[in-house]
């Protein structure tokens, strides 16, 4: 059954709904996420993820009824996605990405997170834990 788990908790300060993101992809840079906090537009946060191997995107309005664990969603959504990201286990998008990629993902130990903003809902499969760092104008 998927589970959230909430690692980053503390590390950023505001819920996911107060900041909205820009993403940077490609072969050399990976996968950098860039919050902008929307309410003084004096805070921004980077979340690099490195060399990602797949990533989901979707708008949040569209994206949070029958993909997720409807249990899941309530006990964050109840908590008013206190946290931006959350590791996620035993996630639809990471079982197929396990099912397809013939054991690398075992073998490479890779790990799905979900980054939940307030214009996207973005689904990470990384080898790595993410570097987060808060940045202040």
């Amino acid at each position: 059954m998927e589970k959230w788990i909430d690692r980053f908790s503390g590390l950023i300060q505001h819920c996911g709904h107060d900041y909205l993101v820009s993403i940077k992809s490609g072969d050399m840079d990976g996968l950098i996420l860039e919050l902008e906090y929307r309410k003084d537009e004096k805070e921004k946060v980077v979340i690099d993820f490195f060399a990602t191997k797949a990533m989901r995107v979707a708008d949040e309005g569209m994206y949070l009824r029958g993909i997720f664990c409807d249990e899941e969603i309530e006990k964050f959504k109840g908590q008013g996605f206190e946290s931006v990201i959350y590791e996620m286990q035993d996630g639809d998008f990471g079982n197929l990405i396990k099912k397809t990629s013939g054991g690398l993902y075992e073998h490479l130990n890779m790990k799905h997170y979900i980054i939940i903003t307030l214009n996207f809902v973005i689904e990470v499969i990384s080898e790595m834990d993410p570097d987060i760092t808060i940045l202040n104008k």
